[in-house]
């Protein structure tokens, strides 16, 4: 069994659910494969400085807070969000998470929490290659290693093929959440939803009731 955790780094509604995604991984591991792919949610025309989708932002984090309980960060909302100066790109923390996983497989639930982290909470620029090496530390990875491989070209085509494996699932939200058991996918959460809802669709999957097949 296998649960594929769909997911980009500048969602906020990914980041209310990095918590929801933990629990289960720690509940769940020693039966069922954990994998996150990132899904590209900002690329090339959607790129641009935070401040072109800050008044969005500034209402919605609101609703994430209250209904998952994960808190943004001082830095990021009176700094980070207020100033809008950081350019949104899905890219450069998507070929980071690929990064990870290739130096530290079957860890990818905890690294894309740590970076959306890094961003949401912490205020750090997404951008800059100094926010995944202090990461990579946390995740005892070394932070050369990790410098490498990230500029190569392998990373970056690792990087467009998770962007096309999200399109070929037919996933265009975020969070999303599907599940595999004896070759059939089923969807487990399409968007934000809490623990309990998740954990009892996997159940229902692991134990053979009929669930959203797709």
């Amino acid at each position: 069994m296998k649960i594929i955790y769909f997911y980009d780094a500048l969602c906020g509604w990914c980041y209310g659910f990095s918590d929801v995604m933990v629990k289960l991984k720690n509940k769940w591991e020693r039966e069922i494969e954990f994998e996150t792919i990132s899904g590209g949610m900002i690329s090339g025309e959607r790129v641009g400085p935070l401040s072109q989708m800050a008044p969005y932002i500034k209402t919605a984090y609101k609703t994430v807070e209250e209904r998952s309980g994960m808190k943004f960060g001082d830095v990021f909302v009176n700094d980070v969000l207020e100033k809008g100066e950081v350019i949104l790109s899905s890219e450069p923390p998507s070929r980071a998470l690929s990064t990870f996983k290739f130096l530290q497989p079957g860890n990818s639930v905890m690294q894309a929490h740590a970076i959306q982290k890094a961003f949401y909470f912490d205020g750090h620029d997404l951008n800059k290659t100094e926010t995944y090496r202090a990461i990579a530390t946390q995740l005892d990875i070394d932070a050369d290693d990790f410098s490498i491989l990230f500029e190569s070209d392998h990373m970056k085509s690792k990087t467009e093929e998770d962007f096309y494996l999200t399109q070929q699932f037919g996933v265009s939200g975020f969070p999303a959440v599907i599940m595999i058991k004896d070759e059939q996918y089923y969807l487990v959460a399409r968007g934000y939803a809490d623990f309990d809802h998740i954990d009892s669709a996997i159940e229902k999957v692991k134990n053979g009731i009929p669930a959203n097949q797709i």
